[in-house]
């Protein structure tokens, strides 16, 4: 005799259940990744505004004069240091075309308060548009970073400086084209975000404001100053990682991260 068998019902919603489940998973994984956006790039976005002369062009000096851009001071995590550059033009007094102004990009710093010191000075002649920018200190902050930049036309020239405050040593070494060598003919764009404890500087590369089809965002890349090499961070997992690195944190955003990070080794 057939045994009769019988259904609660409850099977048929296990598999709901289970779909259920697996939504708001991505749900809360959707939502850590918005948080970790919105507590990394809006104070990033915020402190870009503060951190950078305005442009200078040597035909904007008058003739027999100079002008001084500084940027606003930046403190290390522990306000243990701070620090601020300078980029300053003379224009000669027999300079009546502009053919060039002499610059000169400094970095100072006040460790412990014992007084402001300079690191760093370079100084050469140019007629191009210059500034600096005041990249901030490194996460442990025993480094800080600025860019002695300058810019002719379509190009800007990214010329990183990173001095170490713990063995008083600085090193400068301009970007040239070992990033856009390995990218499409686009005209890219690159920035000197920050610096890593390492002591990396962090480059990214927007998409072209040029080319609209075909030259997309090429993301982070690691520049080493003391080789000149570059490599590119490349998955999105390593980009999190690079982040708790090279960005100061607060408790909230590295719990947040953190969170990712683990997600991402599960899918891995």
């Amino acid at each position: 005799m057939a045994q009769a068998t019988y259904s609660t019902g409850y099977d048929d919603l296990e598999e709901p259940r289970t779909r259920l489940a697996s939504a708001q998973t991505n749900l809360m994984e959707m939502r850590i990744c918005l948080l970790t956006v919105a507590l990394l790039v809006v104070p990033l976005v915020t402190f870009a505004q503060t951190r950078e002369t305005d442009p200078e062009e040597c035909s904007s000096v008058a003739t027999g004069t100079s002008v001084r851009h500084r940027t606003n001071t930046v403190s290390n995590r522990t306000s243990t240091a701070r620090a601020y550059a300078v980029v300053a033009l003379q224009r000669d007094a027999n300079d009546q075309d502009a053919k060039s102004c002499l610059v000169t990009y400094s970095l100072f710093v006040n460790q412990y308060s014992r007084g402001w010191r300079q690191v760093k000075q370079h100084i050469e002649r140019r007629s191009d548009i210059v500034g600096v920018t005041l990249v901030g200190f490194s996460p442990d902050g025993t480094r800080v970073a600025a860019d002695f930049w300058w810019a002719d036309g379509d190009y800007t020239a990214v010329r990183p400086v990173i001095f170490n405050l713990v063995t008083s040593t600085v090193q400068m070494r301009e970007l040239s084209e070992q990033i856009t060598n390995r990218l499409p003919s686009c005209d890219y764009f690159q920035s000197f975000e920050r610096i890593t404890n390492s002591g990396e500087s962090v480059i990214h590369v927007p998409k072209s404001h040029y080319v609209d089809v075909g030259c997309p965002d090429q993301g982070d890349w690691l520049f080493n100053l003391k080789t000149g090499m570059v490599r590119r961070v490349k998955s999105a997992l390593n980009r999190v990682r690079l982040l708790l690195t090279a960005t100061p944190l607060t408790d909230v955003q590295v719990a947040a991260i953190s969170v990712e990070i683990r997600v991402g080794q599960q899918r891995q």
